[in-house]
């Protein structure tokens, strides 16, 4: 069996990957997750979200018609990568 060549589906990200993901920057990922809008686990020091977290904010954005306005400072870092 080829190792390198096996998919493993992600069950946290880090906030770096988080934001990436949802095309936000890693300041607003880190502010949603203080402010409690984006639910996250915490392992020993280190942060991590879950996808159903993500995609559960995603959601709760189209939801409420606020697609456009949760991400004020996405210049900072959203092109990193």
């Amino acid at each position: 069996m080829d190792h390198n060549t096996t998919s493993v589906r992600r069950v946290l990200y880090r906030p770096e990957e988080a934001a990436h993901a949802a095309g936000l920057s890693r300041t607003t990922i880190y502010r949603l997750i203080s402010t409690g809008e984006l639910p996250s686990v915490k392992i020993g020091t280190a942060r991590r979200i879950t996808p159903e977290a993500l995609r559960a904010y995603v959601k709760s954005l189209t939801d409420s018609g606020d697609a456009d306005s949760g991400d004020a400072d996405s210049g900072d870092d959203a092109s990193a990568g």
